[in-house]
């Protein structure tokens, strides 16, 4: 399952560095699973086959907007977003509320940054999304949060409820 993960935290950062990014206006909310360990310590099998099965969930939610677009040649080039994200890992007992400084999305996938700060902690994060249409069952959630030079909690899923959703910016 790490294996996966990290497949997919590559993939996910490999298009957005190559994808044109456009400013955003971007909202969701929902579940993604969590594991307190291994996923294959954890096994249950039905007919026939293994699953790992998630030892809870972690509950997020955000909005951004962008404003202040720049353009050149009807192309945006700069903007400024506003926003904010609340994330609580009911397993790890992680929740933070995060001020977004940065969005961007391709109109499939958006990348989003932030500070964040909690009773315990305050440091930086970087979420991703997925938002692969209507009603959101195969949409994606990935959040990482950093010190500043190591990365201290990850945790990417397929939502199991809620939605994401991209939408173009308006000139």
């Amino acid at each position: 399952m790490k294996k996966i993960v990290a497949l997919l935290l590559v993939v996910l950062l490999a298009v957005s560095i190559l994808a044109g990014c456009t400013p955003v206006t971007v909202r969701g909310g929902g579940w993604i699973p969590v594991y307190n360990s291994e996923p294959e310590a954890v096994p249950k099998t039905v007919q026939t086959k293994t699953i790992a099965v998630p030892d809870g969930k972690a509950t997020f939610g955000f909005t951004i907007n962008s404003y202040n677009v720049v353009y050149e040649n009807d192309v945006p080039v700069s903007w400024d977003v506003k926003g904010n994200l609340v994330y609580n890992d009911h397993v790890k007992k992680v929740r933070i509320k995060g001020v977004i400084t940065d969005a961007n999305h391709d109109g499939i996938q958006g990348n989003i940054y932030g500070t964040y700060s909690n009773k315990k902690m305050e440091g930086y994060f970087h979420a991703w999304v997925i938002d692969n249409g209507e009603p959101g069952a195969e949409d994606v959630f990935g959040i990482e949060l950093s010190d500043g030079l190591d990365i201290t909690y990850s945790n990417v899923g397929l939502l199991g409820g809620g939605n994401v959703q991209l939408f173009p910016s308006k000139k």
